[in-house]
Protein backbone atom coordinates (compact mmCIF):
# COMPACT_ATOMS: atom_id res chain seq x y z
CA UNK A 1 0.00 0.00 0.00
CA UNK A 2 0.95 4.06 -0.30
CA UNK A 3 1.75 5.08 2.79
CA UNK A 4 2.11 8.33 1.63
CA UNK A 5 -1.50 8.21 0.19
CA UNK A 6 -3.29 7.18 3.48
CA UNK A 7 -1.55 9.54 5.49
CA UNK A 8 -3.00 12.40 3.99
CA UNK A 9 -6.40 11.28 5.52
CA UNK A 10 -5.08 9.78 8.97
CA UNK A 11 -5.72 11.49 12.04
CA UNK A 12 -3.50 13.97 12.92
CA UNK A 13 -1.28 12.04 15.98
CA UNK A 14 -0.33 9.66 12.91
CA UNK A 15 0.86 12.32 10.43
CA UNK A 16 2.80 13.66 13.39
CA UNK A 17 4.67 11.37 14.20
CA UNK A 18 5.11 9.07 10.69
CA UNK A 19 7.04 10.75 7.69
CA UNK A 20 7.76 9.47 4.21
CA UNK A 21 9.88 12.67 3.10
CA UNK A 22 13.40 12.43 5.43
CA UNK A 23 13.18 16.54 4.60
CA UNK A 24 16.39 18.72 6.87
CA UNK A 25 16.66 16.18 9.99
CA UNK A 26 19.16 14.11 10.61
CA UNK A 27 17.84 10.14 10.92
CA UNK A 28 19.40 7.18 12.51
CA UNK A 29 18.27 4.16 11.70
CA UNK A 30 16.18 1.70 14.18
CA UNK A 31 18.40 -0.94 13.85
CA UNK A 32 21.08 0.95 15.30
CA UNK A 33 19.27 2.51 18.59
CA UNK A 34 19.50 -1.67 20.25
CA UNK A 35 23.60 -0.26 20.17
CA UNK A 36 24.92 1.12 23.34
CA UNK A 37 27.49 3.44 21.51
CA UNK A 38 25.06 4.77 19.33
CA UNK A 39 22.28 5.52 22.20
CA UNK A 40 25.71 7.16 24.47
CA UNK A 41 25.88 9.72 21.71
CA UNK A 42 22.14 10.19 21.37
CA UNK A 43 22.10 11.01 25.04
CA UNK A 44 25.04 13.26 25.13
CA UNK A 45 23.27 15.37 22.06
CA UNK A 46 20.64 15.13 24.21
CA UNK A 47 21.83 16.40 27.43
CA UNK A 48 21.99 20.13 27.08
CA UNK A 49 18.62 20.17 26.89
CA UNK A 50 18.79 19.68 30.65
CA UNK A 51 21.89 21.01 32.55
CA UNK A 52 22.88 19.04 35.41
CA UNK A 53 20.77 16.71 35.18
CA UNK A 54 21.71 13.24 36.39
CA UNK A 55 22.30 10.50 32.99
CA UNK A 56 19.05 8.05 34.57
CA UNK A 57 16.88 11.04 34.41
CA UNK A 58 17.84 12.13 30.87
CA UNK A 59 17.74 8.91 29.52
CA UNK A 60 14.34 8.11 31.00
CA UNK A 61 13.01 11.33 29.40
CA UNK A 62 14.93 10.57 25.95
CA UNK A 63 13.04 7.47 26.02
CA UNK A 64 9.69 8.79 26.72
CA UNK A 65 10.61 11.21 23.46
CA UNK A 66 11.07 8.26 21.03
CA UNK A 67 8.70 5.71 22.72
CA UNK A 68 5.61 8.39 21.65
CA UNK A 69 7.03 8.21 18.51
CA UNK A 70 7.77 4.70 17.50
CA UNK A 71 4.82 3.48 19.54
CA UNK A 72 1.72 5.33 17.64
CA UNK A 73 3.87 4.73 14.34
CA UNK A 74 3.73 0.65 14.92
CA UNK A 75 0.52 0.23 16.46
CA UNK A 76 -1.41 3.45 15.60
CA UNK A 77 -0.87 2.82 11.95
CA UNK A 78 -1.50 -1.12 12.13
CA UNK A 79 -4.69 -0.20 13.90
CA UNK A 80 -5.58 3.23 11.93
CA UNK A 81 -4.82 2.42 8.46
CA UNK A 82 -4.18 -1.28 8.26
CA UNK A 83 -0.28 -0.87 7.37
CA UNK A 84 2.59 -2.96 8.75
CA UNK A 85 5.62 -0.64 10.29
CA UNK A 86 8.50 -2.49 10.85
CA UNK A 87 10.75 -1.30 12.98
CA UNK A 88 13.24 -3.64 12.57
CA UNK A 89 13.43 -2.66 8.28
CA UNK A 90 16.84 -1.05 7.07
CA UNK A 91 15.11 1.33 5.70
CA UNK A 92 13.51 2.95 9.00
CA UNK A 93 14.91 5.91 10.70
CA UNK A 94 14.61 7.81 13.89
CA UNK A 95 14.55 11.80 12.53
CA UNK A 96 15.85 14.16 15.19
CA UNK A 97 15.52 18.22 15.12
CA UNK A 98 18.58 19.41 17.14
CA UNK A 99 19.10 16.23 18.89
CA UNK A 100 15.43 16.14 20.25
CA UNK A 101 13.11 12.54 18.67
CA UNK A 102 10.99 14.43 16.07
CA UNK A 103 9.54 11.40 14.11
CA UNK A 104 9.65 8.17 12.36
CA UNK A 105 10.92 7.96 8.65
CA UNK A 106 10.06 4.94 6.66
CA UNK A 107 9.78 3.70 3.04
CA UNK A 108 6.35 5.17 1.36
CA UNK A 109 5.39 1.36 0.63
CA UNK A 110 4.21 -1.04 2.74
CA UNK A 111 2.79 -4.01 3.22
CA UNK A 112 -1.16 -3.63 4.39
CA UNK A 113 -2.07 -5.59 7.52
CA UNK A 114 -5.15 -7.24 8.23
CA UNK A 115 -6.77 -7.15 12.46
CA UNK A 116 -5.74 -10.93 12.61
CA UNK A 117 -2.21 -9.70 11.87
CA UNK A 118 -1.85 -7.65 15.01
CA UNK A 119 -1.04 -9.85 17.74
CA UNK A 120 1.76 -10.67 15.84
CA UNK A 121 3.59 -7.39 14.87
CA UNK A 122 2.99 -6.43 18.32
CA UNK A 123 4.88 -9.40 19.44
CA UNK A 124 7.32 -8.44 17.03
CA UNK A 125 8.11 -4.79 18.02
CA UNK A 126 8.36 -5.81 21.22
CA UNK A 127 10.90 -8.62 21.14
CA UNK A 128 12.64 -7.53 18.03
CA UNK A 129 13.37 -4.61 18.72
CA UNK A 130 11.58 -2.29 22.30
CA UNK A 131 14.03 -5.56 24.13
CA UNK A 132 17.10 -5.07 22.54
CA UNK A 133 16.59 -1.04 22.77
CA UNK A 134 15.68 -0.74 26.39
CA UNK A 135 18.78 -3.47 27.56
CA UNK A 136 21.15 -0.90 25.55
CA UNK A 137 19.75 2.36 26.68
CA UNK A 138 19.78 0.77 30.25
CA UNK A 139 23.69 0.89 29.92
CA UNK A 140 23.52 3.74 27.86
CA UNK A 141 22.42 5.83 30.27
CA UNK A 142 22.34 3.96 33.47
CA UNK A 143 19.02 3.44 34.04
CA UNK A 144 16.83 0.39 35.43
CA UNK A 145 15.13 -1.58 32.90
CA UNK A 146 12.03 -1.67 34.69
CA UNK A 147 11.85 2.06 34.85
CA UNK A 148 12.45 1.75 31.40
CA UNK A 149 9.56 -0.88 30.58
CA UNK A 150 7.33 1.36 32.96
CA UNK A 151 7.75 3.86 30.26
CA UNK A 152 6.88 1.35 27.78
CA UNK A 153 3.58 0.87 29.48
CA UNK A 154 3.02 4.29 30.07
CA UNK A 155 2.98 4.97 26.62
CA UNK A 156 0.62 1.80 25.37
CA UNK A 157 -2.06 2.90 27.49
CA UNK A 158 -1.39 6.51 26.55
CA UNK A 159 -2.52 5.12 22.71
CA UNK A 160 -6.11 3.92 24.03
CA UNK A 161 -6.46 6.86 26.23
CA UNK A 162 -5.18 10.48 25.07
CA UNK A 163 -5.87 9.23 21.65
CA UNK A 164 -9.14 7.88 21.95
CA UNK A 165 -10.52 10.86 19.71
CA UNK A 166 -8.35 9.85 17.29
CA UNK A 167 -7.68 6.08 16.92
CA UNK A 168 -10.60 3.77 16.11
CA UNK A 169 -11.73 1.42 19.25
CA UNK A 170 -9.31 -1.20 19.75
CA UNK A 171 -9.42 -2.59 23.10
CA UNK A 172 -8.29 -6.11 21.86
CA UNK A 173 -5.39 -4.46 20.84
CA UNK A 174 -5.05 -2.56 24.22
CA UNK A 175 -5.68 -5.76 26.32
CA UNK A 176 -3.00 -7.53 24.14
CA UNK A 177 -0.61 -6.41 26.75
CA UNK A 178 -2.29 -7.52 29.58
CA UNK A 179 -0.35 -11.42 29.44
CA UNK A 180 2.86 -10.03 27.78
CA UNK A 181 6.36 -11.05 29.52
CA UNK A 182 9.91 -9.43 28.53
CA UNK A 183 13.10 -10.75 29.37
CA UNK A 184 13.23 -14.03 29.15
CA UNK A 185 9.59 -14.13 30.90
CA UNK A 186 10.98 -12.64 34.09
CA UNK A 187 9.43 -9.17 33.91
CA UNK A 188 5.32 -8.92 33.40
CA UNK A 189 4.22 -5.70 31.67
CA UNK A 190 0.83 -5.07 32.93
CA UNK A 191 2.17 -4.95 36.74
CA UNK A 192 3.99 -1.73 35.72
CA UNK A 193 1.11 0.75 35.34
CA UNK A 194 -2.47 -0.15 37.07
CA UNK A 195 -5.60 2.12 37.39
CA UNK A 196 -7.19 2.71 40.11
CA UNK A 197 -10.69 4.68 41.35
CA UNK A 198 -10.60 8.30 40.66
CA UNK A 199 -10.39 10.47 43.79
CA UNK A 200 -12.91 12.92 42.68
CA UNK A 201 -15.93 12.73 40.00
CA UNK A 202 -15.06 15.65 38.15
CA UNK A 203 -11.79 13.81 37.39
CA UNK A 204 -11.77 10.55 34.40
CA UNK A 205 -13.09 7.41 36.49
CA UNK A 206 -10.08 5.86 36.49
CA UNK A 207 -6.49 7.65 37.22
CA UNK A 208 -3.46 5.62 36.11
CA UNK A 209 -0.34 5.14 38.69
CA UNK A 210 3.28 3.76 37.44
CA UNK A 211 5.24 1.31 39.42
CA UNK A 212 7.97 3.52 39.30
CA UNK A 213 8.34 6.84 38.54
CA UNK A 214 10.25 8.12 35.45
CA UNK A 215 12.57 10.41 37.59
CA UNK A 216 11.00 13.26 35.11
CA UNK A 217 10.78 15.66 38.35
CA UNK A 218 13.98 15.74 38.52
CA UNK A 219 14.73 17.17 35.07
CA UNK A 220 13.26 20.60 36.39
CA UNK A 221 15.01 21.29 40.00
CA UNK A 222 13.82 24.78 40.18
CA UNK A 223 10.02 26.02 41.03
CA UNK A 224 7.62 23.58 41.94
CA UNK A 225 7.12 20.02 41.32
CA UNK A 226 6.63 18.69 37.88
CA UNK A 227 5.27 15.21 38.33
CA UNK A 228 3.29 13.12 36.09
CA UNK A 229 -0.47 12.51 36.66
CA UNK A 230 0.88 8.77 37.00
CA UNK A 231 3.37 9.35 39.45
CA UNK A 232 3.56 7.01 42.38
CA UNK A 233 5.21 10.02 44.23
CA UNK A 234 2.31 12.37 43.07
CA UNK A 235 0.01 9.39 45.32
CA UNK A 236 1.75 10.36 48.38
CA UNK A 237 0.88 13.82 48.45
CA UNK A 238 -2.13 15.19 50.63
CA UNK A 239 -5.30 14.49 49.09
CA UNK A 240 -5.91 18.04 48.16
CA UNK A 241 -2.89 18.25 46.70
CA UNK A 242 -3.33 15.48 44.63
CA UNK A 243 -6.41 16.66 43.26
CA UNK A 244 -5.25 19.75 42.56
CA UNK A 245 -2.52 18.84 40.45
CA UNK A 246 -4.86 16.00 38.54
CA UNK A 247 -6.97 18.62 37.53
CA UNK A 248 -4.41 20.75 36.04
CA UNK A 249 -3.84 18.16 34.10
CA UNK A 250 -7.00 16.73 33.33
CA UNK A 251 -9.49 20.09 32.83
CA UNK A 252 -6.80 22.58 31.72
Amino acid sequence: MNLDLALQSAPAPLRQVLRVVRGDCRGVPLRRLTEVSVLRQLLDDYAPRYPDAKPAAIASQWSMDYLCLIMPAVVGAALELGAEIDATQAAAELLLDQAMPSAIFVDASCRPLSPSEHSALFSHLFTEHLEPFVAALAMAGKVSPKLLWTNVVVVWDGLFTRLEGSLRPASAAHGWLKTRTVQAGQRALRPLQQWEPSPAADLPQEIPVRKQCCLHYRLHKDGPPVWCESCPKLRRQPLEEQLRYLRSVYTS
